[in-house]
């Protein structure tokens, strides 16, 4: 249900049909409506297309110039709403690390929605997980949100990112204190597969599996 609604205060308890109402209502008013007054955005026509196309890319690398194309509109113009919706806390970005420690790549990035539900209502997709095709990558962001949830009630504040290249991938790499640690999101128990280049320029990082059964020790 946290994957599905969200978690919302009330809507977590209500049934499904009222749940998927309350969140609709929710994403016409507040994500929509309030937030093009509140962010003072010029071409609120843009909003709807690019609230709905990050929806339908979590879990996956975003492109602010392929976003630009498909919308027609201007990169820095992506990348100014992104921000915005940032700074209204509908959304949040993670960067990607490069080749060399601690580099960041300027035009990779991932974004997750701070609430599922509501991301799940912007594209009308409500359905149970079992008819989902999308379930892996609503997992990545739940997981990715209740880290940051735990880490808000903690001593310490980690830079978060994720790793891509030709061997493989890493949903999410922590750096804390010159620490480094490493996670991959998955809905069955799996063993750890570090990429052979992240493994060799990140030599001392562990790795976990986070699934449904280890999540809540994660993070407890």
């Amino acid at each position: 249900r946290l994957l599905r609604f969200g978690s919302y205060p009330g809507i977590i308890l209500e049934d499904e049909a009222q749940a998927a109402e309350e969140l609709s209502d929710i994403a016409q008013r507040y994500v929509y409506k309030d937030s093009v007054e509140l962010l003072e955005l010029r071409q609120r026509q843009l909003l709807p297309p690019l609230l709905q196309a990050l929806a339908l890319n979590i879990g996956q690398e975003v492109s602010y110039n392929d976003l630009g194309v498909r919308l027609g509109v201007k990169l820095e113009t992506v990348e100014r709403y992104i921000t915005l919706l940032e700074a209204a806390f509908i959304i949040y970005r993670v960067s990607a690390l490069t080749g060399k420690p601690g580099n960041l790549s300027s035009r990779k990035r991932k974004v997750y929605f701070y609430d599922l539900g509501i991301r799940n209502a912007l594209i009308q997709s409500l359905q149970p997980l079992s008819m989902r095709a999308d379930k892996a990558a609503l997992w990545e962001n739940f997981c990715m949100n209740e880290r940051t949830r735990w880490w808000q009630g903690q001593a310490g504040n980690p830079q978060s990112y994720y790793w891509r290249g030709l061997s493989g991938q890493v949903d999410l790499v922590e750096s804390l204190d010159d620490k480094w640690q490493a996670f991959d999101f998955r809905l069955e128990d799996e063993k750890p597969r570090s990429p052979k280049y992240f493994a060799e320029t990140y030599p001392s990082t562990s790795h976990a599996v986070i699934h449904p059964k280890n999540i809540f020790e994660w993070v407890k």
